[in-house]
């Protein structure tokens, strides 16, 4: 699992972050080797290095600050362009004041104007592409949400409502209807009915969610699955993990007093 700082992060995004960065980078170095030709003379390439980093770094940060990288409102492509130009304008800026106090990095006019338009060409492009891919939820992971009352309605919200949640609710186990169900998802009766299904093959976790686990809890089928090598994990755990935030009235005293991060250090 890709963690950061305790945070988990899925792989998708990883990919979509890693994959904008080496955009930027190889515009601008085909940009450059359009005008001034390839040099493999060490001096030159390093100078070539360090102005594309910097402009890269720049670019990249000025996007977080604009929220372009927090994916999980719908935004369509012509409100990305228009925060990727002022995203870029403020850029320029820093990078104006960057480039009169080291001269050095200066990227000569023509190439990094050139740069500046084919970056924000396949950027733009690139994006889309994405948010195809969110809106269609592709490469999702498919999860049984085991249980229908608050807590389930809970996880449900952060599926449902994040424009770039990676996981696509295959169906509920519970015997009545889930409190909050607004694509009218199947509800099965045992967690067994949800593999039976055609689609059962595609699922990849169970997330139990149960209000109160005493004497419903199916722990025969959730150890089943669990030694055939599903992943299971709580309702609560599931929350905290893909929002970053503690679901504090579902947290229980024991998740405190066996939970990490209390350690009291002389710094």
């Amino acid at each position: 699992m890709p963690y950061l700082f305790q945070k988990y992060y899925p792989m998708r995004s990883i990919v979509f972050i890693t994959g904008e960065t080496l955009l930027i980078i190889f515009s601008l170095l085909a940009v450059n080797s359009f005008f001034e030709g390839v040099s493999i003379s060490y001096p030159h390439f390093w100078k070539i290095v360090q102005q594309v980093l910097l402009v890269t770094i720049v670019f990249q940060t000025c996007l977080y600050m604009f929220d372009l990288y927090d994916l999980s409102n719908d935004i369509s492509i012509a409100e990305t362009a228009n925060r990727i130009t002022l995203a870029f304008g403020v850029g320029c800026i820093i990078l104006g004041i960057v480039y009169f106090t080291l001269p050095s990095v200066i990227i000569s006019t023509k190439v990094f104007w050139s740069g500046y338009l084919v970056i924000f060409v396949t950027i733009l492009i690139w994006r889309g592409a994405y948010y195809l891919i969110l809106r269609r939820k592709l490469f999702g992971q498919s999860v049984i949400i085991v249980g229908t009352g608050k807590l389930a309605s809970d996880v449900t919200r952060v599926i449902e409502a994040r424009h770039d949640s990676c996981y696509v609710i295959h169906g509920f186990v519970g015997d009545v209807e889930p409190e909050y169900n607004p694509d009218g998802i199947k509800v099965y009766k045992k967690l067994e009915d949800a593999f039976r299904s055609k689609q059962s093959k595609n699922i990849n976790r169970i997330v139990v969610a149960l209000d109160d686990r005493r004497g419903v809890m199916p722990t025969e089928s959730l150890l089943k699955y669990r030694l055939a090598g599903m992943r299971i994990e709580h309702g609560v755990s599931f929350y905290e993990r893909a929002t970053g935030r503690i679901l504090v009235k579902w947290l229980d005293p024991s998740g405190i007093i066996f939970s990490e991060g209390f350690e009291l250090r002389r710094a």
